[in-house]
Formats: structure tokens, sequence, C-alpha cells
């Protein structure tokens, strides 16, 4: 269907450079799971997320 409409696929190949481990960390394990919470209890609507290839 892809090549039809005239896209193709690919899956990234690289990571960025200045990307911080400890941010990371610190958001798979505090930041996201506190997301998810407030998603639950419906203090927020939906999550939206953006990565380098967004922009």
């Amino acid at each position: 269907m892809l090549n039809r409409l005239g896209f193709s696929y690919t899956k990234a190949t690289y990571t960025l450079v200045r990307a911080s481990k400890e941010e990371q960390k610190q958001f798979r394990e505090v930041t996201l799971p506190e997301l998810k919470e407030k998603l639950n209890q419906g203090k927020i609507d939906h999550l939206l997320f953006e990565d380098e290839s967004c922009c």
C-alpha cells in the first residue's frame, strides 16, 4: 500500500549524539508513569509524542 501511494518504509538506523542516557531513564521510570496515571485518572485527555523526525 505504501508503494502504491508513493511512500516507502524505512527504519531509523542512527542514535542521537547528544542523547542523555540519564534523562531517558528519568523519563521512562518517572515521567512516563506519572503521565500514564494522569491519563487513567482523566486529568489529561491524551498524550502526544514527538521525536527528532517530527520537526
